[in-house]
């Protein structure tokens, strides 16, 4: 199944979208400062499911960089905007990483557009201070760090693989791809609204819910994907053992497995 690529206009800026299927529509958001590309090993899968779109987020891949900044209500609102420009009324969401970040926003911002969502390997959820905290130191060192391109790249496989020899090579030429295109300072950005966001009222949200978590992901563990399912009425949550932080990548089959149903509806 072909993956077409094209772009629509906001007033927040232009997005580029890749797209697949028939059926309801579900929106996919990619992690940290990455693009659609993430998600081109299990959209077509998906897309036998549903009509599925991946997205570029303002200041990544092959959308616009954003001119009102990277803050929570900006680019939740332009996530809708969006939306709105590929004409969805009702419509799911699924976020990996950062993305799982940006759907539970959307969520508490406008459940009644949000049809269903899937986080997976979220960085939102119920947080202590103290995971907050050692976010934030986290974060702090990577900012800190020299900036070695090649270097950057093996540290970022060894982060988000458990077990980097399953992912095909040409996945680090996406990375660096993905770096150069990224608007640099973005992640720091929503600083503060990542502390907002834990401690939103997640006994609240009512939209069905799936959590799927890569169980050997060092990144965020897996106790957060089974606390974040537990506070959410109704979510489910599903663990894909030995497999770490960007599942989608790493183990493709599981992924589609483990969210097709899901997509099929009840």
């Amino acid at each position: 199944m072909a993956i077409e690529s094209r772009f629509v206009e906001t007033e927040f800026g232009r997005f580029h979208v890749e797209s697949v299927g028939q059926g309801a529509p579900w929106l996919f958001i990619h992690g940290g400062t990455a693009s659609a590309r993430e998600w081109r090993w299990v959209l077509p899968g998906l897309g036998e499911h549903a009509r599925c779109i991946a997205i570029d987020r303002l200041g990544c891949g092959e959308s616009d960089r954003s001119q009102r900044g990277y803050d929570r209500q900006t680019l939740t609102s332009s996530l809708f905007a969006c939306a709105d420009a590929l004409g969805l009324d009702r419509f799911g969401v699924v976020g990996q990483s950062f993305g799982g970040f940006w759907g539970l926003s959307m969520a508490f911002a406008q459940p009644e557009r949000i049809s269903g969502l899937v986080v997976v390997n979220g960085a939102g959820g119920p947080m202590t201070d103290a995971e907050l905290a050692e976010w934030e130191t986290r974060a702090a060192q990577r900012r800190a760090e020299p900036t070695d391109p090649e270097a950057a790249i093996e540290r970022t496989m060894q982060e988000i693989f458990a077990d980097p020899t399953r992912v095909p090579a040409s996945f680090r030429d996406d990375l660096r791809w993905q770096t150069a295109h990224a608007a640099p300072g973005q992640l720091g950005a929503v600083a503060n609204d990542r502390g907002l966001l834990a401690r939103e009222r997640y006994d609240r949200l009512n939209v069905p819910t799936l959590v799927v978590w890569g169980e050997a992901d060092t990144m965020i563990p897996a106790e957060r994907g089974r606390r974040l399912a537990a506070a959410i009425p109704g979510a489910r949550y599903v663990g894909l053992p030995g497999v770490g932080h960007t599942c989608q990548i790493e183990a493709p089959r599981e992924f589609i497995d483990a969210v097709a149903p899901f997509l099929d509806g009840p």
